[in-house]
């Protein structure tokens, strides 16, 4: 049996990521929502707590589709973070899925097809940051101990979580059974 103190570690690096009924998604943290976006005109307000941090908006280019996360809560706001892809098909669109984020670090989404999942690697590293399982309902979301901080990078888990509700496709009752 684990101890209290590893189930608190556990929770503290598990994110649950769903879609909502009315648009938009949620990022749960234990069992805390975290994170809402709920649409807006021309795009989502993203909020953290009670109040509304950021605007996402879906951007359309020659290089590939992807989310532009404002730093406010406007359209008109500076850009903080912005994710890029390319189509791949077969609801695989998410893999080589690219986010960079303003401090610079750069991000990529690649799938294992083998097991039904993604993973969040960087640039700058070896070996996965965060593991990310489809549900029928949703996405975990699990960092790896390279990835601890990730889990409180809200404005990385936010584009990340428009990318990954962005195509229903993507979610799978494959793995439901291992949901906790």
């Amino acid at each position: 049996m684990r101890s209290p103190e590893t189930r608190s570690r556990r929770t503290q690096t598990r994110l649950t990521i769903r879609r909502r009924v009315e648009g938009g998604f949620q990022v749960v943290r234990g069992k805390q929502i975290w994170i809402v976006a709920t649409p807006a005109a021309g795009g989502l307000r993203v909020a953290r707590g009670r109040s509304t941090r950021w605007f996402l908006e879906k951007v359309f280019e020659a290089d590939g589709t992807g989310y532009v996360l404002r730093a406010g809560p406007r359209k008109e706001a500076p850009e903080a973070a912005r994710s890029t892809r390319l189509p791949l098909g077969a609801g695989r669109e998410l893999a080589g899925t690219h986010f960079v984020v303003a401090d610079g670090r750069v991000f990529v989404v690649m799938a294992d097809l083998n097991e039904g999942l993604f993973r969040l690697m960087s640039w700058e590293g070896f070996g996965p940051y965060a593991t990310i399982v489809p549900k029928s309902k949703g996405f975990t979301f699990e960092v790896t101990p390279a990835g601890t901080a990730l889990v409180d990078d809200a404005e990385l888990v936010a584009l990340l979580a428009a990318e990954l509700v962005d195509d229903p496709t993507r979610m799978s009752g494959d793995n439901d059974e291992k949901e906790a």
